[in-house]
């Protein structure tokens, strides 16, 4: 008598049927069957039981390899028809590859820059602590210098404050050994002064010196590497004096990598005492000056508007007796203030357009796909034969579905391969275009780069999905009597592709042409001068021009190429120092920009 199948372990007998698929022996799974029921009726179920398993598991790694052995093979196979139908149409692959590969680079030249505009600040390993104070819904930016001493002395939440003053365009020189013809002079563009606790509350990786004392010392200054670079070479600048302004002597106590994706911009770093040795130590415990950038750092579990009622509360009174209005602080959280309407430093971005740039990225790589899908079934009745030819001698619809996703991948890791060598090329003209310093590095990282070519082959499985299961569907008696490979419902599948294609295309053209003359208005509108005729200097508050500001120009104006000269604070345009003011009532600001008359 036959043991009933349902006496044989399942989990084996679901092992044989798996690989049984892929065995020569189509009868392999009855052979197990039948020998199992032999040896139960004879030697009882225990015997049995074991005698299944023990040539079930020796018979693994036989089946297991056989299956690799034929895979590899299939997939060779597969491989050379790609490559053979790909070479043998040259102008189909070649319109496909280049489609592919041009929404590629568009698609990576966009997430990188997506990828810098969100990581801005979120780099600082407090970044979740760290929040900007600042006038209620952002109308106020910079605080007072007593603002910060008063929270970091009265409020307990307040576990570090750092607060920053920035100057433009000052001069740095540096003699080694104190002879003047080896001397080496550089504006800085950015000149920062702030407390000690910067480093504290910020991550500015150090290069070299001790960052924890580095702003111990109010003549000491903490540079970026690139001054470093400029000022020193190779040379060690721990110790180094250098001259600021042609006034002031400093010793460079730390050297910092340059800033990046932050939206703060100092090239060197004073103490803040230092500011208080030169504009006087009164003007920091002031309220008279509101022209500071002031940061806290609070606690793990904190409540930013419970902190906020108590900043409030504590300056209620003085401020109140100031400027008679009631002032209410609020918290900016750090990765907020890039995108913040009121953002300072010169340095801000766009959410929105962040948002726009990654939704258009998506749609350039779905045109792409559309198009190579489109592209794919118009070819269906050039392929038909070989789909009814293969299905005649034996292929299966899943086989063929393989084969035609194959392609559709093979399609897609080509157009990869040729998207990271464009995208490379590209990247210099995009970082102009947009102001920024991107980077290839980013991508080569393993895992990032993993995950991109996983991205690639899932594009292509996306774009190959639908052309693979409608060629493979093709009848073989239908096909090979040469009938109609095409049906309604495909015909009018296509054309919803097509129409969405353009539809998509034609809306991201009109917002190009927009943007485009958008840009051609700004660099082509009359500013009131012309600035092809006007050259800018910078004296970087030279002590001797300074104090002889007429003769120099005097000077000058001897020249017959020069028509006129006048002095500005900077560069017009650029923003040097806001000062607030009230007027019935209402507190404002304004920004001071300080010109000669002429």
């Amino acid at each position: 008598m036959k043991q009933p199948r349902s006496r044989l372990p399942r989990f084996g007998d679901w092992l044989i049927k798996l690989l049984a698929r892929y065995e020569a022996n189509p009868h392999l799974r009855g052979d197990f069957d039948e020998e199992f029921s032999f040896v139960y009726e004879t030697r009882g179920f225990v015997r049995a039981w074991f005698w299944y398993w023990s040539h079930l598991l020796r018979s693994l790694p036989v089946f297991i390899k056989d299956i690799l052995y034929w895979r590899s093979v299939m997939l060779k196979n597969y491989l050379k028809l790609a490559i053979r139908n790909i070479i043998k149409h040259k102008g189909y692959s070649l319109i496909n590859i280049l489609g592919l590969s041009v929404s590629m680079v568009c698609f990576m030249l966009i997430m990188l820059f997506v990828r810098h505009e969100l990581s801005i600040d979120r780099h600082h390993e407090n970044s979740e602590r760290i929040y900007r104070i600042q006038g209620e819904n952002g109308q106020q930016l910079s605080m007072a210098p007593a603002v910060g001493k008063w929270i970091a002395e009265s409020i307990p939440e307040a576990e570090k404050v750092v607060r920053f003053k920035f100057r433009h365009d000052y001069l740095v020189k540096y003699r080694p050994h104190n002879d003047p013809t080896l001397e080496r002079a550089m504006v800085v563009r950015d000149f920062g002064w702030s407390d000690p606790t910067v480093f504290d509350v910020f991550s500015f990786p150090a290069i070299t010196g001790d960052t924890g004392t580095a702003l111990d010392d109010p003549f000491a200054l903490v540079l970026t590497e690139s001054v470093a670079q400029r000022l020193f070479g190779s040379d060690n600048p721990i110790g180094k004096t250098l001259e600021v302004n042609n006034s002031f002597e400093y010793h460079v106590t730390a050297v910092i990598k340059d800033l990046k994706r932050t939206h703060l911009r100092f090239d060197v770093l004073a103490p803040f005492e230092n500011l208080g040795k030169i504009i006087g130590r009164s003007e920091l415990d002031s309220f008279d000056s509101w022209n500071l950038a002031t940061f806290v750092l609070l606690p793990t579990n904190h409540d930013t508007a419970v902190v906020a009622g108590k900043i409030s509360d504590l300056f209620h009174d003085r401020l109140k007796k100031l400027w008679n209005v009631d002032f209410v602080f609020e918290l900016c959280a750090l990765k907020d203030i890039f995108f913040s309407a009121g953002s300072s430093f010169r340095n801000h971005g766009s959410r929105p357009l962040v948002f726009v740039f990654m939704a258009v990225a998506v749609f350039i790589l779905l045109i792409a796909c559309v198009n190579f899908l489109n592209l794919s079934t118009a070819r269906a009745s050039l392929r038909a034969k070989e789909v009814g030819i293969k299905k005649v001698v034996g292929s299966t619809h899943r086989r063929l579905v393989i084969q035609f996703l194959g392609e559709s991948v093979l399609f897609c890791l080509i157009s990869f391969a040729a998207a990271i060598g464009l995208t490379s090329l590209c990247l210099p003209e995009f970082n102009s275009l947009m102001q920024r310093s991107l980077s290839m590095d980013y991508f080569f990282n393993p895992q990032i780069l993993l995950v991109l070519v996983a991205g690639a082959v899932l594009v292509g499985i996306l774009a190959g999905i639908y052309p693979a299961f409608y060629l493979s569907a093709f009848r073989p008696v239908s096909v090979l009597k040469g009938e109609r490979t095409k049906g309604i419902r495909s015909g009018i599948f296509r054309k919803v592709l097509i129409s969405f294609q353009f539809t998509v295309s034609i809306i991201l053209i009109i917002a190009t042409l927009v943007v485009f003359k958008q840009i051609q208005y700004i660099r082509n509108k009359d500013l009131g001068f012309q600035e092809e005729h006007i050259a800018y200097m910078e004296i970087a508050r030279n002590k001797d021009i300074r104090d002889n500001k007429q003769a120099f120009k005097n000077r000058l104006m001897q020249n017959p190429l020069i028509r006129n000269v006048t002095y500005s604070q900077g560069r017009p345009g650029l923003v040097y120092n806001w000062e607030g003011f009230e007027y019935k009532g209402e507190r404002s600001g304004y920004a001071i920009f300080t010109v000669d008359p002429d």
